[in-house]
């Protein structure tokens, strides 16, 4: 097997066990909330608003390594996992009402292709390999003209490009 793929496999598979820990949070939580009093709506949302956040930080430092940064990636988590919510609830519709199933094996089977999908969707776009700071800061470094006119020198006039390599070169290293 290749690095690539090795990568690939890595990668699922941490997904795959920080999915497993969201959902025994998630379901801890809302055990405990629901124990203590909290109507069972407000208790399921709040639990999954934390098994989410535990996914986003898990998946951002250990599956992805992402270094970019959080807060677009955040918001890119955010509606995957909107997505993905939309996606389990519609295939569960399918399988419960149009396939007969039964709610726990409907979701059991629904799970897998909206993990798939959360997955690929977190490793194109929520995390993607390229999108940190260290790379984009690279390319602002060395700011391009937007004009190069270049005057034949006859009138004594400096060109364009002349004076803003002049002015870039002035500026101290940091501010470039």
């Amino acid at each position: 097997m290749g690095f690539m793929h090795r990568r690939f496999a890595l990668q699922l598979a941490r997904f795959g066990a920080v999915g497993a820990t969201n959902t025994a949070l998630t379901f801890v939580v809302y055990a405990v909330a629901v124990h203590v009093g909290v109507g069972y709506l407000p208790a399921a949302a709040g639990a999954f608003g934390l098994g989410a956040v535990n996914g986003f930080l898990l998946n951002r430092t250990w599956t992805f390594q992402h270094a970019g940064r959080s807060l677009a990636a955040a918001r890119r988590y955010a509606v995957v996992q909107g997505a993905s919510m939309v996606e389990n609830v519609g295939l569960l519709w399918v399988m419960v009402h149009l396939l007969g199933l039964g709610r726990l094996p409907g979701e059991a089977l629904a799970a897998v292709p909206v993990t798939l999908v959360s997955f690929a969707l977190s490793r194109a776009w929520v995390f993607r390999a390229g999108a940190g700071p260290a790379r984009q800061a690279d390319c602002s470094r060395y700011p391009m003209p937007r004009t190069v006119r270049i005057s034949s020198g006859a009138s004594g006039r400096s060109s364009s490009f002349s004076r803003r390599w002049r002015m870039w070169t002035s500026m101290p290293r940091g501010s470039r």
